[in-house]
């Protein structure tokens, strides 16, 4: 296996400016590596992109492929941590059961943003109390509190002073469109997590006089 370092943008000078591009409008940029390969011969390019809130990489580090490999395993070994089942299947039946839990639980972890819990990518990027009460329903059978501790914690600042329980919250902050089941949602997202969460109860109360005059 051998390791091609990509030039920084220090060293490839000023690049053209991105221009939007393809359906969705979204700007990209696209990396030209030029390397001779024999016949038969393989190679092992790796590209490093760090996530914000991950560790960032320095601009003189050695990205060999031994500390690639070393990168890959650390991330495989986190996420076998994550979604390791709380008990090991008897039969192979409940090892598909388990296997198809195991990419729900995944999903949701892949697509939180922060302490919100979003239910998809792209036309989805906003967390909506209706699906963020039943994924934390999920995550709580499943050993993530601390999950749902965060997501909580994180929507309830986003309630009206009136009481009243935004349906979705995105970039722009909390949507006043009136959804009277959010009330419900919250107050039983609370319930669920009454064990892991007991600072919630004067969001819940709030939510309770918020629904009388409906």
């Amino acid at each position: 296996m051998t390791a091609v370092q990509i030039p920084s943008s220090s060293q490839l000078g000023p690049l053209p400016a991105a221009r939007p591009c393809g359906h969705f409008g979204y700007a990209f940029r696209r990396p030209r590596v030029s390397r001779a390969s024999w016949p038969g011969e393989r190679a092992t390019f790796g590209l490093v992109v760090p996530l914000p809130g991950s560790p960032q990489v320095s601009a003189d580090a050695a990205l060999t492929p031994a500390w690639l490999a070393e990168q890959h395993a650390q991330s495989a070994n986190e996420w076998r941590r994550r979604l390791k089942p709380r008990r090991a299947a008897r039969t192979e039946s409940e090892a598909r059961i388990a296997n198809t839990v195991r990419s729900a639980l995944a999903h949701i972890l892949i697509e939180r943003d922060g302490p919100a819990l979003e239910p998809g990518p792209r036309s989805y990027r906003r967390t909506w109390i209706r699906d963020g009460a039943l994924m934390s329903s999920a995550l709580l059978r499943l050993g993530h509190e601390d999950v749902v501790k965060e997501f909580l914690r994180w929507y309830a600042q986003r309630q009206f002073d009136s009481g009243k329980v935004p349906c979705c919250v995105d970039a722009r902050g909390a949507d006043p469109v009136a959804e009277n089941d959010s009330h419900g949602e919250l107050i039983y997202l609370a319930a669920e997590g009454r064990n892991a969460i007991r600072t919630i109860a004067p969001c819940s109360r709030r939510c309770g006089r918020a629904s009388r005059p409906l």
